[in-house]
């Protein structure tokens, strides 16, 4: 029995040895004959279809393997294609050239595509992309950005649009809730300083030759905020605004029925204006953080002045609690109009 193992044992070593003397088995197919000779010390060697190749594409020092699927030189670990780097400590690297040549000639090109058929059950989330990397130690850092775009255009020809980020999704069935085109969560901060926390920074946008946009809506899609937006230069084009009951082309402020909507005019250190239309009123009043100065009436065009009036010419009207009409309207005796003329108060009565 001893000697039926030992002579069993001995067959699978003598058959391991000459599949390796005589090429590698796949499917039963011998696809290499012979061992072939490294002429570099960790050169690996390939099979080319039809004898063994060994390079310096493949290369192993007993703890890294380089693999370079080009002709160049290996800039990464894993590099696929001849060009030299546009990059420094890449470890996964495409520099190949894209042109009328091979298998993708007059198609569409990818660097990289995630093809992958989803079907796994449970409440699961999936990503084509995840950067998860820890940044620790004690050492300062200039940058770190998850994704980086630094594309060169240096054709003579045209492109009709360079996009930095481009997302066109396809819903053939089911129920998305809610689709983000882009979705930015506040940063946590569970230790450490936080300074300056930005959703969207964008650098002045002027290198365009017609028009420069930082952000741009091209559709009737709302723009909506639920804090507040600071501006130091706003400029409402009225041709693009929401169409009056005129017909004509007007900046709206729009609040639900029975909410205040309002507008201020703000100097900061000199002076402030707000324009009100108080809550389930149809007035508008224009005044400061004292109250209202003028109160307009929509209904019967009443207007309440409060306060005095002073003209160009140095006249000075006092309203005090007077009120005036589009129409003839009965005032009370006690409220009247000072009139100043050359430093003189004349007080007038105003009765129907």
């Amino acid at each position: 029995m001893k000697k039926t193992i030992l002579l069993t044992i001995l067959l699978l070593v003598m058959a391991v040895v000459t599949a390796f003397a005589d090429g590698v088995s796949v499917n039963g197919v011998i696809v290499g004959s012979g061992m072939p000779t490294a002429s570099v010390s960790g050169q690996m060697a390939y099979w080319n279809g039809s004898a063994w190749v060994v390079g310096s594409n493949l290369l192993y020092n007993g703890t890294d393997l380089t693999i370079n699927l080009g002709a160049g030189t290996a800039d990464a670990p894993f590099k696929i294609g001849s060009n030299a780097t546009q990059s420094s400590d890449c470890q996964i690297e495409i520099a190949r050239n894209v042109d009328n040549t091979g298998a993708g000639s007059g198609a569409n090109g990818h660097a990289f595509s995630d093809s992958s058929v989803v079907s796994r059950g449970g409440s699961i989330g999936y990503n084509s992309y995840d950067a998860r990397i820890i940044i620790n130690g004690t050492n300062n850092f200039n940058h770190y950005a998850s994704f980086q775009s630094g594309e060169t255009y240096s054709s003579s020809g045209t492109i009709t649009n360079l996009f930095d980020f481009y997302a066109s999704p396809t819903i053939t069935a089911g129920t998305v809730t809610n689709r983000y085109g882009v979705s930015i969560q506040d940063a946590t901060v569970s230790g450490g300083m936080l300074t300056n926390d930005y959703g969207i920074y964008i650098q002045p946008i002027t290198s365009g030759s017609s028009l420069n946009y930082a952000l741009y809506n091209s559709g009737s899609g709302l723009v909506y905020s639920d804090g507040r937006i600071i501006s130091t230069a706003l400029v409402i084009n009225p041709s693009n605004a929401v169409a009056n009951t005129s017909g004509s082309g007007a900046f709206e402020i729009q609040t639900n029925s029975g909410t205040a909507a309002g507008m201020r005019i703000y100097q900061l250190g000199v002076n402030s204006w707000d324009i009100l239309s108080p809550a389930s009123s149809t007035s508008l009043t224009i005044g400061d953080t004292g109250g209202a100065i003028i109160t307009l009436g929509h209904t019967g065009k009443t207007t309440t002045l409060a306060g005095t009036l002073t003209t160009a010419a140095g006249v000075t009207y006092d309203f005090g609690a007077l009120t005036t009409g589009s129409s003839g309207q009965a005032v009370d005796a006690t409220k009247y109009v000072t009139v100043t003329i050359a430093g003189a108060p004349v007080k007038l009565a105003v009765l129907q």
